[in-house]
């Protein structure tokens, strides 16, 4: 997990430190899915990001639609179903940012002592559901308390620390979900979304408006003022 400290540094030093560690973290979570799919003998599904990643045919497509879904938000930017889609979206990443967020925070807690606690409750067991099977323990549950805690906070407050939590969160879940099965393929989507940025970031200013006028947990922010 990413400690978020910040020091009065450069816009360009904080993006490089932060970027760094979160496409690390990303790319571990990531080598660590594709270790057990591999070593699994039952075939598992894939999502949709990890069977584009499959094939260098399919792997080109990602900056195709990196770029629809900016123009989309680019164009609802004026619109008067803005807030609408920002509360849609809204909901998607607060509910990944705080499940993602969540299960850092739990292994936190293990290695901090609480290892005692992290056993399945009758309370718990009871609500025991297809999507709940993680939460059974009372260090599980307390640590998507303390989750959902962090995205309340900053659906009320858009504090810029809040921000950051579910943005890196976010972005490692969906590095996480990015399965590349060759070097070939990645190099076809790092050159891909290389193109991809510097097309709509100094091409035009269309990234640039989407991430000043949205109001979303999908950038890093870094104050003026240290904690302001």
């Amino acid at each position: 997990m990413c400690v978020l400290i910040y020091y009065p540094l450069s816009p360009e030093i904080n993006l490089t430190i932060f970027g760094l560690a979160i496409v690390y973290m990303g790319s571990i979570k990531s080598l660590d899915q594709y270790e057990l799919i591999k070593d699994s003998e039952v075939e598992k599904p894939r999502g949709w990001l990890s069977n584009l990643l499959s094939s260098w045919r399919t792997v080109w497509l990602f900056p195709i639609i990196s770029s629809m879904m900016l123009l989309s938000a680019y164009g609802i930017i004026n619109s008067p179903i803005k807030v609408y889609v920002e509360n849609v979206i809204m909901l998607f990443l607060g509910y990944t940012g705080t499940t993602q967020l969540a299960s850092y925070i739990w292994v936190f807690l293990l290695k901090a002592g609480l290892e005692s606690l992290d056993k399945p409750t009758p309370i718990l067991q009871r609500i025991q559901g297809r999507f709940f099977s993680f939460w059974l323990t009372l260090l599980s549950f307390i640590a998507l308390v303390i989750s959902a805690f962090i995205t309340l906070k900053y659906i009320s407050t858009h504090y810029w620390v809040y921000n950051n939590i579910l943005a890196i969160s976010f972005s490692i879940y969906f590095l996480n979900q990015m399965i590349v099965t060759s070097f070939l393929n990645g190099v076809v989507y790092m050159v891909g979304m290389v193109m991809y940025d510097i097309f709509w970031v100094y091409g035009t200013d269309v990234m640039v408006t989407v991430a000043q006028q949205i109001e979303l947990p999908i950038k890093l922010m870094f104050p003026s003022h240290p904690w302001s």
